[in-house]
């Protein structure tokens, strides 16, 4: 194992929140997420419309291939279903970024 995934693995254990990933072909599995809760704020000319957005990283080394329809169940009870393709951000490609949306249980 390389330093930098040694790092990643310490980072997720320390600060990452527990969720189960629900495959959208069957089955499910538990795995530690780090949210990127960010607002974005969208102008419409004198109208401010702040969204909150549904970016989770997690580890390729739990999760090899997610795609969309895939889903979330949070550690609060939330669902989140992802939505178009995980992106890959980190130079080790050890990271997915995964895109979300709210989803129903």
């Amino acid at each position: 194992m390389s330093f930098f995934a040694a790092a990643v693995d310490l980072l997720f254990e320390q600060l990452g929140e527990e969720a189960t990933y629900h495959f959208k072909a069957g089955g499910a599995q538990g795995v530690r997420v780090m949210p990127k809760r960010n607002d974005v704020v969208a102008s419409f000319g004198d109208t401010r419309a702040v969204k909150q957005t549904g970016l989770f990283d997690l580890r390729k080394s739990e999760i090899a291939n997610p795609v969309a329809g895939d889903r979330l169940e949070l550690a609060d009870g939330s669902w989140r279903e992802l939505q178009g393709k995980p992106m890959t951000e980190d130079s080790d490609r050890l990271i997915w970024t995964l895109d979300t949306k709210v989803a129903a249980p």
